[in-house]
């Protein structure tokens, strides 16, 4: 798990555009998506917080609100069901930061 986070965090200080208040849905946030998919990871959710410090802090709020809410609308279509619980834990967790 370790090292494949640690090559995440290369690619992503390499080129990715990384999570900042700049963030819209138009740019979307790989920093912000790879945690929304670590959330039936709680362990990995968790490492990446510490990989990635802009995940939790106040420069992230718009790329994490704009990446969750998202993912909700696809949920409200169908798809991504297994996150529904997590991704609205994170939405109401979003709202009171």
């Amino acid at each position: 798990m370790a090292s494949i986070l640690a090559r995440i965090s290369v690619t992503v200080s390499c080129g990715w555009h990384i999570c900042s208040s700049t963030c819209t849905s138009r740019t979307r946030c790989p920093t912000a998506t790879l945690y929304a998919y670590t959330l039936l990871q709680p362990d990995a959710a968790a490492r990446l917080g510490t990989v990635f410090p802009i995940l939790g802090s106040p420069a992230g709020l718009a790329a994490e609100a704009t990446v969750c809410a998202q993912l909700l609308q696809t949920v409200a279509r169908g798809d991504n069901l297994a996150l529904e619980d997590q991704l609205r834990t994170w939405a109401e967790e979003l709202r009171h930061r």
